[in-house]
């Protein structure tokens, strides 16, 4: 077993193989998809070429088609991962230390702009879980990468049901803004 040092993600490579993000396991479309993203993970140090991998996977199978079912496994992976993956990714590789004086504390989000609670609900679900994919990461200090910051007036309700730490209530307090010169 291999884990970060906040211990939030896991990764099992004895018996039966499985990554898990805050004691959840991520499910996977295919075991291939799994055994690629356990090599990569497990050969962190070094890059590898799609051909490496292509080899190892197909063997039985000519350089072409070992090709080709790599493609189509990493597009399933992506799949798997979803447009989280590609956050995830994108907060793992953006060259933070050229940011000195920026200090990331959480993640902020809005619903979309309904009367459906349940669809709200739904997303504000959604991020909480990404903020923890997030800090499984490891990119940001534990103690300081704390806030959640979902709704506002309107889903209030939900945000705080979704674990928002902190939420934004301006129109409750304020009122509704006038709409700006031109715009109903």
């Amino acid at each position: 077993m291999i884990e970060t040092a906040n211990r939030s993600v896991t990764l099992t490579t004895t018996g039966v193989m499985q990554v898990s993000l805050a004691g959840k396991p991520l499910q996977f479309s295919s075991r291939k998809a799994l055994a690629i993203l356990t090599y990569l993970a497990l050969q962190s140090a070094r890059s590898e070429s799609r051909e490496r991998i292509a080899t190892m996977l197909w063997s039985d199978s000519g350089p072409d088609q070992a090709r080709g079912a790599l493609r189509q496994t990493l597009r399933r992976l992506k799949q798997d991962l979803g447009p989280a993956g590609e956050l995830l990714e994108a907060v793992r590789s953006w060259p933070w230390n050229e940011w000195p004086h920026v200090e990331v504390r959480g993640l902020m989000a809005m619903a979309t702009f309904t009367d459906d609670l349940v669809q709200v609900r739904r997303e504000f679900d959604a991020v909480a879980r990404l903020f923890g994919q997030v800090k499984a990461l490891g990119v940001f200090p534990a103690d300081r990468f704390t806030e959640l910051s979902l709704g506002m007036t309107s889903d209030l309700d939900e945000a705080i049901a979704a674990g928002s730490t902190l939420v934004r209530v301006g129109t409750a307090i304020f009122g509704e803004r006038p709409s700006p010169a031109g715009n109903p």
